[in-house]
Order: structure tokens, then C-alpha cells, then sequence
């Protein structure tokens, strides 16, 4: 789920309204977050989830990259380096870390998911 509330669907099957699941997540958690739920016999569902991060991240091509900043070297894979990075390296300044490691996955568009980790 996104900051704005919109809820954004990997994979789902049937037709039944994720609204319960959400309104249940959203009483534990402050968006954005990412859940995953299974559905088990006689209609109950478990579902677990963790906040996360999102970042646009406009001009990317694939759908998975990752950036690492260690020992004055930069490393990328999954997307060129450049100025397109620049929201993954202000992510990283603004939480204090000069080395660090990003994960990133797109959700749609623009959007991504990234996690971030000091090293």
C-alpha cells in the first residue's frame, strides 16, 4: 500500500475486495508497507507485512536493480548508472549513510520499492 492509499496488486485471484485485508494491516502499520497474504481452508487468510520504502525513479528500463556505494567505488547492475540514480543517493544521504547498499524493484510506472542498507 502506498502512502496515498493506493494499493498496488502482484498477483491476486478471485474477485473478492482486499479492502479487510488492508484496513487490518493499516491497524498495526503506517503506510507505505508491503503485504503478502495466503488464503487458507474455510476462508481465512494469514497475512504478514513490513513497511517499506518508495521511490521514483522516472527513465529506468528493468524491473529489478541494484546500487552499492563502498570504499569510494560505485557498482550498479540491472540499469546504467547516472542521473536517474540520483533519488536512490538522496534516499541514502538523507538517512546519514555515505556507504550503503540499495535493492530496488519496480511496482509500477515510475514506482519502486527499494530497500536500503547501511554497510
Amino acid at each position: 500500500m502506498l502512502e496515498d492509499g493506493t494499493l498496488v496488486v502482484d498477483t491476486e485471484e478471485g474477485d473478492a475486495s482486499l479492502s479487510p485485508l488492508a484496513d487490518a494491516v493499516e491497524a498495526q502499520l503506517e503506510r507505505p508497507y508491503r503485504a503478502d497474504g495466503v488464503r487458507h481452508e474455510d476462508g481465512w487468510w494469514a497475512v504478514g507485512a513490513r513497511r517499506t520504502t518508495i521511490c521514483t525513479l522516472p527513465g529506468i528500463e528493468g524491473d529489478e536493480l541494484e546500487l552499492s556505494v563502498y570504499g569510494g567505488e560505485r557498482t550498479v547492475s540491472g540499469a546504467p548508472d547516472g542521473p536517474e540514480l540520483a533519488p536512490l543517493d538522496a534516499l541514502a544521504a538523507a538517512r546519514g549513510f555515505t556507504e550503503y547498499g540499495v535493492e530496488a524493484e519496480r511496482l509500477d510506472g515510475d514506482l519502486w520499492e527499494v530497500q536500503l542498507n547501511a554497510l
